[in-house]
């Protein structure tokens, strides 16, 4: 009978592949594109000599920072959502929503997906200049970004199915970098970081204490 760790390692490995991908790359070509534009700015007004293809190789880089990087948000569930009505329904409600939710973000990812793979397979691109590469790459950053975005619908959809199922339900999203956790952890001993109160959770606070202010009153 295989152990929890021997079960486990599978995941972890995907998990490691998947953070190389969406998150290791695009740290290196943020890196990549901030030393080389710092150093085309100092050729081009010190020694009057810019460096060729330096500004295509930053706007290339953004580009699949940007794409590759929505994949890992995804894979996350860090996109931004407005939940406000949602998180007071019942689990199983919460469930049939999401589900809704990920078929229509398939859908529409879907959508992309087919036009951008006909454009790479079909379109006779222009040259990038200074790259010598044609901007087939551009499109090519869109598709890997868009089917990263599927896998993890995917997985969201498969998610609000089971939640639906069993009436369990909670969204999945990793915490494990939230910017307050960290500010909390680096506390100093006997006081915290309290992260600041979003303006629906102030409204309902409010709300809630003039009730119950209220109902003390008459009682």
């Amino acid at each position: 009978m295989p152990t929890q760790s021997t079960q486990t390692r599978p995941r972890r490995a995907l998990a490691a592949i998947a953070t190389a991908i969406e998150e290791v790359i695009p740290s290196l070509l943020l890196a990549v594109s901030v030393v080389l534009l710092c150093a085309d700015v100092a050729a081009r007004y010190i020694f009057d000599s810019p460096i060729p293809g330096a500004g295509s190789i930053a706007m290339l880089s953004f580009i699949w920072i940007t794409y590759i990087s929505a994949g890992g948000i995804a894979r996350r569930g860090r996109h931004i959502v407005i939940d406000v009505l949602v998180s007071r329904f019942p689990q199983r409600l919460q469930a049939a929503t999401q589900l809704l939710v990920q078929l229509l973000v398939l859908a529409l990812i879907g959508y992309v997906l087919y036009f951008a793979v006909d454009a790479l397979l079909h379109t006779r691109f222009v040259e990038v200049p200074g790259l010598g590469v044609n901007r087939g790459v551009f499109t090519a950053a869109i598709v890997v970004g868009f089917a990263l975005m599927a896998i993890y619908s995917i997985r969201d959809l498969l998610h609000a199915g089971r939640g639906v199922a069993t009436g369990e339900f909670a969204p999945l999203q990793d915490d494990s970098d939230d910017e307050f956790a960290s500010l909390e952890a680096s506390a100093p001993v006997g006081g915290g970081y309290e992260p600041p109160t979003s303006v629906t959770e102030a409204v309902f606070i409010t709300e809630r204490q003039a009730d119950d202010n209220e109902k003390g009153t008459r009682a």
